[in-house]
């Protein structure tokens, strides 16, 4: 039986071009779009909440490509996809691997290059949602901030990020 026999059927659904899934399955969403767009890096909040720091639950998948790389507006938007663009330079900075909520592997940036964007002022993240962060992370045992203030100088992290910083140390 063919793929389109089969979508007709309802036996498999087309969830994107060469994507298709059994009738009734749940979808990985963050491994469907990191499918799609294999150029993209999970960032920002979506970052955040696969690390599972802060309380905010973004509306959007947040990803990080390189400059260049244009993918058309409507087609992001049918994945909601909020995209940031990076230079090709720092676009690789960070990057790692981990597992998405469904165990498929899936790339983001490691939680200090996730800080470092979220701070950056070019993006309007909601004080409270980088403030938060920043807090559970400086309170982490886990933290790396020798990585996290060289991280700032290379992305050019605002003064106010290093100022919420200090307290918390």
């Amino acid at each position: 039986m063919t793929l389109d026999r089969l979508v007709k059927s309802k036996k498999i659904e087309k969830v994107a071009p060469g994507f298709y899934v059994m009738k009734d399955t749940f979808i990985d969403e963050l491994y469907l779009a990191q499918s799609v767009y294999s150029k993209g890096v999970f960032s920002h909040e979506t970052a955040l909440d696969i690390y599972q720091v802060g309380t905010y639950i973004p509306k959007k998948l947040n990803m990080t490509f390189p400059k260049g790389y244009n993918v058309p507006k409507d087609r992001l938007d049918n994945y909601a996809i909020q995209p940031h663009y990076t230079t090709k330079e720092t676009f690789e900075l960070g990057l790692t691997e981990t597992e998405s909520f469904y165990g498929n592997k899936i790339v983001l940036y490691d939680l200090e290059r996730t800080l470092c964007d979220m701070w950056n002022s070019r993006y309007t993240a909601s004080a409270e949602v980088k403030q938060e962060a920043l807090k559970e992370y400086m309170n982490s045992p886990s933290r790396n901030t020798s990585k996290l203030r060289k991280y700032m100088q290379i992305l050019k992290s605002p003064k106010e990020m290093s100022a919420y910083m200090v307290p918390l140390y």
